[in-house]
């Protein structure tokens, strides 16, 4: 059994091959951010570009979690801007199953965590009048889950800029994969739309008031395919303290 996290967190068995590849994929991803900002300053357009970093560790080895991060934002035109970002995630260690010791023991039973993510997503922001459209698609990838999302927001300034009305809506194609530890044998399919009115008035020249109403719609597999139930005493397990079953 594996352990996660309520927004798809790493889980999973990783070779050494996938780590690899992941590592080259950060490298890749650097190299082209460094092309484009060397395209972009000999143009004379504006460019902000960030690399994070991120190394976290538990005692004895418990759990190690790396992150590196690359983002892009670059000014076009005046009406025109891209936003960039890219991801890489990887995570090892080992973590309690949640099943009590056996009789006589005092040790539970771990898991080990071994597992990468990739993500990342593009976001142009084009001005039209008093309009601000903002499309995103956005991709993430691990060994687990899968997810593709579109999305589409307008901000609409009226009252001389002072009130912004926000329109936006979302869709993402979710599938679950099959893997070590999990209940299901097939990949699942999960899709979720949301709906975002957002209001901004500007009250003073230090405050803003912003009131938001979203609503949201998941279908498809939406339980946790690593979570179990444990009884005691089964009757169709004789012999054995305890049995853990799919939820």
């Amino acid at each position: 059994m594996e352990t996660t996290d309520s927004n798809n967190g790493v889980h999973g068995v990783l070779s050494t091959g996938r780590a690899r590849s992941g590592q080259f994929a950060t490298t890749f991803a650097l190299a082209g951010l460094l092309q484009l900002m060397c395209l972009a300053r000999a143009r004379g357009e504006e460019v902000r570009a960030d690399f994070r970093h991120e190394d976290y560790r538990e005692e004895k080895g418990r759990v190690r979690i790396r992150t590196d991060g690359l983002f892009l934002d670059l000014s076009l035109k005046p009406w025109l801007n891209v936003k960039g970002n890219y991801i890489y995630d990887a995570i090892a260690g080992a973590t309690p199953t949640g099943a009590p010791p056996l009789p006589g023991e005092k040790k539970v039973d771990k898991a080990t965590i071994d597992d990468t993510r990739e993500a990342g997503y593009i976001e142009p922001t084009v001005k039209w009048q008093n309009h601000t459209l903002s499309p995103q698609l956005s991709y993430s990838k691990e060994s687990d889950y899968e997810s593709v999302g579109l999305s589409l927001s307008d901000a609409l300034e009226l009252n001389e800029k002072n009130t912004t009305l926000t329109f936006g809506i979302s869709h993402t194609f979710d599938r679950v994969l099959p893997n070590f530890g999990e209940s299901i044998q097939s990949t699942q399919q999960k899709d979720s739309t949301d709906l975002l009115v957002g209001l901004t008035q500007l009250i003073g020249p230090n405050t803003l008031a912003t009131v938001n109403l979203t609503v949201g719609y998941s279908d498809g597999y939406l339980t946790d395919p690593y979570k179990r139930v444990l009884f005691r005493d089964f009757p169709y397990n004789p012999g054995q303290p305890y049995t853990v079953w799919p939820e």
